[in-house]
C-alpha cells in the first residue's frame, strides 16, 4: 500500500502510456490466434495482474474491498470488458493508427458528456479545441475509410464513448 502511494501520478501515467503503446504491435504480431483467443489470454493475464495488485495493496482486506464494490463494480467491470472486446476487434478490423486516433478522443467525449449530463460549462477555447481535434481525427482517419475499416472505426469509437461514460458515472 505504502509503495504505490509514493509513486507520483505523472510517473504512473507515463508507465501506463508506455505499456499500452505496445498493444497494437503485439496484436498484429499474433498470427495464429483468432480474436477470441487473444481476448481470453488478455483477460486471463489482466485478471492475474489485478488480483496481484489488489492483494499487494489491500492484503487481507482484498475480498472485502471487492465485495464492497457491489453492483456498481459489476456494472463497471462489464462495461470495461466490453471495451476490451471492442479494442481487440477494432484492432483486427482497421488500422492500429485509426484505433489509437479514435481512442484519443476520450477526453473530448468526456467534456461533451459533462456538458450534456452534468450541465458543466464548456469555455470558448475548449469548444474551439474540441472542434479542431475532431476535425483532425476525421482528417487522419478519413482517407482510410472503406467498408471494411468503417466497421472497425465504429467499434473503436465505442471505446472512448464507453470509458468517458464510465468516468462520468464515477463523478
Amino acid at each position: 500500500m505504502q509503495y504505490i502511494d509514493r509513486i507520483p501520478g505523472y510517473i504512473l501515467c507515463l508507465m501506463g502510456a508506455f505499456f499500452l503503446s505496445w498493444g497494437g504491435l503485439l496484436i498484429r504480431l499474433i498470427e495464429s490466434a483468432d480474436v477470441w483467443q487473444i481476448l481470453f489470454w488478455r483477460a486471463f493475464f489482466f485478471s492475474l495482474t489485478l488480483i496481484f495488485f489488489l492483494s499487494f495493496r489491500y492484503k487481507k482486506q482484498t475480498l472485502v474491498i471487492i465485495k464492497q464494490t457491489g453492483y456498481p463494480g459489476i456494472l463497471y467491470g462489464f462495461a470495461m470488458a466490453l471495451g476490451f472486446i471492442a479494442y481487440i476487434i477494432a484492432m483486427t478490423e482497421t488500422t492500429v493508427a485509426n484505433v489509437l486516433f479514435i481512442i484519443s478522443s476520450q477526453t473530448i467525449w468526456l467534456a461533451i458528456f459533462g456538458y450534456l449530463f452534468l450541465k458543466e460549462k464548456i469555455g470558448i477555447k475548449t469548444l474551439f479545441s474540441i472542434i479542431l481535434a475532431m476535425v483532425g481525427i476525421v482528417v487522419m482517419i478519413g482517407g482510410s475509410l472503406n467498408i471494411g475499416s468503417l466497421k472497425g472505426n465504429l467499434i473503436a469509437l465505442y471505446i472512448p464513448l464507453n470509458f468517458a461514460f464510465l468516468i462520468l458515472l464515477i463523478r
